[in-house]
């Protein structure tokens, strides 16, 4: 399902949130974190949508899948930022 999740440019939404393109220093390790984090964000926005289209997205619900994605981009920054430390 998180394959569905595209936009007009064919990115998902993990791929936009995590800037999947933005890598001035062209580094493997940092593309490689990157997709692996918006596949992270795809799979809880794909769990988010079917929660609603089943009729179990409850406000806190909704709260905690959103807050999840939150911290998704942050731990991805932190993890390049840290892949990237001294170069």
């Amino acid at each position: 399902m998180t394959d569905q999740i595209k936009f007009a440019n064919d990115k998902s939404a993990g791929e936009k949130l995590v800037g999947i393109d933005f890598n001035p220093g062209n580094i493997g390790n940092v593309a490689e974190c990157k997709q692996r984090f918006a596949q992270a964000i795809n799979q809880v926005i794909a769990h988010k949508d079917d929660a609603f289209n089943q009729g179990t997205l409850t406000a806190d619900k909704e709260m905690l899948l959103d807050e999840a994605v939150k911290r998704i981009i942050d731990a991805q920054m932190w993890v390049v930022k840290a892949i990237t430390w001294g170069l």
